[in-house]
């Protein structure tokens, strides 16, 4: 496993929209009770720092790309983004950030104007590791 935190926020970024676009029982219902939507793109920022304490990312992007199911595309800002289901966008953001010895990060979540939610992770030298979610909307 790659310990970059760029190769490990990539991971999961395919795995959502994986999950997303598969189609199962579980993800139809929420689509039914309005709580899920299937994304027409993920996007994905890298942020220079961070609020450790209270694990938001900080400044303005230093990268910023979609994914759409293929490949990370870069971008140069954010497009409009998907605000019509408070808690299921179809246009979710990732935001992520590591510190200069590259052995914390914070990711950040953000599925709708009311669903997000931000942890902190740390390397342990083989993986990183969640240690909880430190906010959540």
């Amino acid at each position: 496993m790659n310990h970059e935190p760029a190769e490990y926020v990539a991971d999961q970024v395919r795995r959502s929209w994986a999950a997303s676009h598969r189609g199962g029982l579980i993800h139809q219902f929420f689509q039914f009770i309005g709580a899920g939507e299937v994304p027409v793109a993920i996007y994905i920022a890298e942020y220079p720092a961070a609020d450790w304490q209270s694990a938001h990312c900080t400044g303005d992007p230093i990268g910023i790309w979609s994914f759409r199911g293929a490949a990370f595309e870069p971008v140069s800002d954010f497009p409009p983004l998907d605000y019509s289901n408070p808690i299921a966008s179809r246009t979710p953001v990732i935001r992520y950030c590591v510190d200069n010895d590259r052995k914390r990060m914070i990711l950040c979540k953000w599925y709708g104007l009311r669903a997000g939610h931000g942890s902190l992770y740390h390397w342990d030298g083989v993986q990183w590791k969640a240690r909880g979610p430190s906010w959540k909307s």
